[in-house]
């Protein structure tokens, strides 16, 4: 769906002043009293007050044309009208100075922007505008001294709903206009039309709770949903269809008590206004955290990743250095066997493939570094046991350094659909985790070993991954898996891998994850270690 964004602030102004006179003739139209002031709804402050939101103050001009001709029209004098106008435009100026001054943000994307929008309405802009108002109307006798503190509620209340009612409104279409469908949007308004025209015109539903149990309970599953820039254009359509019954006189807001008409007409828009407004911008809230927390993942992940292939990098160069010291060896021994006349065939062909092994394994340790640094999350169908083994050879040096024994019990037949480099992060940082444990250890300092299983179970994949470093501290192991919880110094841990390991299993992949201390035997030894066991959807 596109906005038109209009340049010319000339245009914008000229614009401003049309859609403020037509805006207040239709509320004047439709209202009780066609007069300067309705208790209804007057939804040319509405724009007004969004408008000069979205482009600036500059709009007054365009505000005090379109009030000073909806004046005029209206059978008043040039002067009452001239003063009325500017202090509508002096309002539209009040609006946008207090709005910057108290940080809100024209997105309403917080309860404070909304709590803040509704307290510059109602306790701000229109009491300045209908005592100002008033004060003009009762000293050009345009209304009758006892007739005084109706017009100032009449104005304050009918401004303060149209204002509450059409300026969030434009504000989330303004900032949602990218994510809105322009045949949905139209679609919507069209279903809230006939409905309102159904319930309220046709069939003359005179039950105010059912009709509000009914129209509350779609706006706000349209608010969770959809999002607030359609339910709010979904409560435009229910009050204008509203106050249009009450006009005809048809309906439930046309008994012979026109208070009591006016009462329930407006408790039964405002109630609509609030409800949305508030639980719309919960969950928008709520949104804006999960994604931020999403995002904050994200970065983890980075971090952690970094930090893993800094570690990687020194690794694989510690262990390509026998690799390449084994071609260099044959080529250079080849030579100077060709030059001495010693080279044979077999003894050639048997160098050549020894090289090419070596080269093989070297390239093999590329490509599974590459796979790992590339970081796409593609869902896709794997080998569990191509996976742990590709594991295991980006980590193969410090295995080395360590003087760790891995021990393997996989079912090479086991096959996932899921993310397979994310997998890879979680057995590095599981793997890590081992490695310190077994270096502070002194039980496995000098013999440490590191189980890694694969089994199925039902519809689950099992992944168990032991060490025998004594186990975690009973006090530790209710926290391992919480963020920044590390028992290492802070210049060696920052207590992320296994949160993020968390976040990653339960999160992105739908499984589960725990850990428990246990004790074991293996060829004859007793053990004692930490056990984490992965359980993943085989689908």
């Amino acid at each position: 769906m596109k906005i038109l964004i209009i340049k010319n602030n000339y245009l914008k102004i000229i614009l401003m002043a049309t859609i403020y006179f037509i805006a207040g003739k239709i509320s004047f139209a439709i209202s009780h009293d066609s007069t300067i002031v309705t208790i209804v709804i007057f939804m040319a402050e509405g724009f007004a007050l969004a408008a000069v939101l979205l482009y600036g103050r500059s709009l007054w001009i365009g505000i005090f044309i379109g009030q000073f001709i909806l004046a005029l029209s209206s059978g008043m004098s040039v002067l009452p009208s001239a003063i009325i106008s500017s202090i509508n435009a002096v309002e539209a100026i009040l609006a946008v100075v207090l709005f910057t001054k108290f940080g809100l943000n024209r997105s309403l994307s917080s309860m404070r922007d909304i709590v803040g929008l509704s307290f510059l309405i109602i306790f701000v802009l229109q009491p300045f505008s209908s005592l100002l108002g008033s004060i003009t109307l009762l000293s050009f006798s345009l209304i009758e001294t006892q007739e005084y503190m109706k017009s100032l509620f009449s104005w304050w209340f009918g401004n303060s709903m149209g204002q509450l009612l059409i300026t969030p409104f434009i504000l989330y279409l303004y900032n949602n206009y990218k994510n809105t469908t322009k045949s949905e949007f139209i679609s919507i308004g069209l279903f809230f039309v006939v409905l309102m025209y159904l319930t309220i015109i046709y069939f003359e539903i005179k039950y105010l709770p059912l009709l509000m149990g009914l129209t509350l309970i779609l706006v706000i599953y349209l608010t969770i949903k959809k999002g607030l820039h359609y339910s709010t254009f979904a409560i435009i359509i229910i009050s204008f269809v509203s106050i249009y019954s009450t006009y005809i006189k048809v309906g439930l807001f046309s008994g012979e008590d026109l208070i009591q008409n006016i009462i329930s007409l407006n408790f039964y828009i405002l109630s609509h206004i609030v409800l949305a407004l508030f639980i719309g911008t919960i969950f928008k809230e709520k949104e804006l955290e999960i994604h931020k927390n999403i995002e904050m993942e994200k970065k983890l992940f980075q971090s952690e990743k970094m930090a893993a292939m800094g570690e990687m990098i020194g690794n694989i160069a510690h262990q390509w250095r026998q690799p390449l010291s084994v071609i260099s060896t044959g080529a250079t021994g080849m030579k100077v066997q060709k030059e001495f006349g010693l080279l044979t065939d077999e003894l050639f062909n048997n160098t050549c493939e020894v090289i090419n092994n070596n080269a093989q394994y070297l390239s093999k340790t590329i490509d599974d570094f590459k796979n790992f640094i590339k970081g796409d999350r593609i869902k896709k169908v794997f080998s569990l046991t191509n996976s742990i083994n590709s594991f295991l050879n980006l980590v193969n040096g410090t295995i080395k350094n360590n003087n760790i024994k891995i021990v393997l019990d996989l079912d090479n037949k086991i096959e996932l659909n899921g993310y397979e480099n994310e997998l890879t992060q979680c057995f590095i940082n599981i793997f890590n985790n081992a490695k310190d444990a077994l270096k502070e250890s002194t039980v496995s300092k000098d013999n440490g070993i590191i189980f890694i299983s694969s089994s199925t179970k039902e519809n689950n994949v099992i992944v168990k991954i032991k060490d025998n470093a004594g186990g975690i501290s009973t006090k530790n192991l209710p926290r391992i898996f919480e963020p920044y919880f590390t028992t290492k110094h802070s210049m060696q841990g920052t207590g992320l891998g296994l949160h993020i390991t968390y976040n990653l299993i339960v999160d992105g992949m739908e499984g589960k994850i725990e850990v428990k201390n246990i004790n074991y035997e293996y060829q004859d030894e007793k053990y004692a270690g930490a056990e984490f066991i992965i359980t993943l959807p085989v689908d």
